[in-house]
């Protein structure tokens, strides 16, 4: 908590593992990824035989591709919402909100569900074709071709009418 209480941190995941006589933390940057300036520890209050402080980068943080925040204004209402522009049909998504005040930022919260993919109508087989089969039926055939838009294509529905203006 010490930690995210500076203004170039952000979030982190600290871990303390024993490593021989003494402890070794981890931390992991949850926000404020990429190139962060290095900690410089003050190494005054350790105590022990031979107090060290080493830092070390053990990954570079980069931020995901196609990695996208926005900011929205708090309002007076209980529920805001907002709605998640220009993605890709098909593709996961994962959300997370975190609250921010004048004293920093608060923890995340998933979304329920976690992740969801954007999806829509598919669109029209691209040939369908129509042909006399007996003396009183046709023969409908149609290539399923469809573009799902991001879920699966699961029937084709075949209607007809004997009215003209019905194609």
């Amino acid at each position: 908590e010490a930690l995210e209480t500076m203004p170039t941190i952000g979030q982190v995941h600290v871990t303390r593992t024993i490593e021989n006589s003494g402890y070794s933390w981890t931390v992991t940057f949850l926000t404020n990824v990429g190139d962060v300036p290095e900690l410089v520890p003050n190494n005054a209050g350790l105590l022990g035989p031979y107090p060290a402080v080493d830092v070390r980068t053990l990954f570079q943080g980069e931020e995901p591709d196609n990695y996208m925040a926005y900011t929205v204004e708090a309002s007076t209402e209980n529920t805001n919402s907002f709605v998640l522009p220009q993605l890709t049909t098909g593709t996961e998504y994962f959300v997370r909100v975190l609250a921010t005040s004048d004293v920093g930022d608060g923890e995340y919260s998933a979304s329920d569900p976690v992740s969801l993919t954007p999806a829509g109508e598919p669109d029209a087989p691209s040939v369908v074709t129509l042909e006399t089969y007996t003396r009183d039926s046709l023969l409908v055939t149609y290539d399923e071709d469809a573009d799902a838009n991001g879920e699966a294509v699961t029937d084709y529905t075949i209607t007809w009418d004997r009215d003209p203006e019905f194609g």
